[in-house]
């Protein structure tokens, strides 16, 4: 089994059909802590139509419907995806912060040093320490991503393993901003190098801290699930699955019905 890409309202969106599931190895590695390793496996549920590929060069999704700013600003969060990067290159698929990159969190997919890994600002002030996940094979491979704020504290899980947390006073003081991206950085800078490459899918939002059995619930043994099925609904503040299966436009499956645009390509 494996998947084929079609055409959708001039964006390339990848039909998933029982994606293949390719055993992985993920070595958490940050903070100076000592590393462990464990072998997950990963693929996408049957009810899991479709997921958006951007192209690396001008292709992004802008949720800047969903506010980070007045939605979060400084308190807790938790957001998950799925994501699998295409090539070799790094690019930033997911973006919370203002136009100027002063007040921002990022998460990059580092394919040079294989893997993933947070980056902090607030007030122009970068966190000095940042949550990273080292993977042995980073390219071509569904990833799934656990990202939450709790106080100071910001935690990256991969595949529901190896949580790494980074502790910095600019972490808790974060505001975020206006701007809401998957695909890229802030949208004036898109196109600099920042453009990921690669598919996203099941972009969910919690205003809190899931708890461990929650990210467990969430993860499904390695399936991506429609989430407004499962009792982690409760609570969740936006919900992109990327089914629509046509046009420009993305449909927010929780309550806050926060429509988020395919920009460019």
């Amino acid at each position: 089994a494996g998947s084929t890409t079609i055409e959708l309202g001039g964006k390339e969106v990848s039909k998933v059909t029982n994606e293949a599931v390719v055993p992985t190895t993920i070595d958490a590695t940050a903070t100076s802590t000592a590393s462990t390793t464990t072998t997950t496996t990963t693929t996408l549920a049957p009810d899991n139509y479709y997921a958006v590929q951007v192209d690396g060069t001008d292709d992004s999704i802008d949720l800047s419907a969903f506010n980070p700013n007045s939605e979060i600003g400084t308190g807790p969060f938790t957001v998950s995806m799925w994501v699998r990067g295409h090539d070799t290159s790094n690019g930033i698929f997911w973006y919370m912060g203002n136009s100027t990159a002063t007040e921002m969190f990022r998460c990059n997919y580092l394919a040079s040093s294989a893997g993933f890994k947070i980056w902090g600002v607030s007030g122009g002030d970068w966190g000095d320490t940042y949550p990273t996940v080292s993977i042995s094979n980073v390219a071509n491979t569904w990833y799934h991503i656990i990202i939450t704020r709790d106080g100071d504290s910001v935690t990256l899980y991969v595949d529901n393993a190896n949580g790494n947390t980074a502790t910095e006073t600019e972490y808790g003081g974060c505001e975020m901003g206006t701007e809401h991206n998957l695909g890229t950085y802030y949208q004036s800078y898109a196109g600099g190098g920042s453009m990921f490459d690669g598919e996203i899918d099941d972009y969910a939002i919690w205003g809190r801290v899931l708890t461990s059995g929650e990210r467990a619930t969430v993860y499904n043994g390695g399936s991506a699930t429609n989430l407004m099925l499962t009792p982690v609904s409760a609570g969740m503040v936006g919900y992109w699955r990327f089914e629509e299966g046509t046009g420009e436009t993305i449909t927010d499956s929780s309550s806050a019905s926060n429509t988020a645009q395919f920009v460019n390509g």
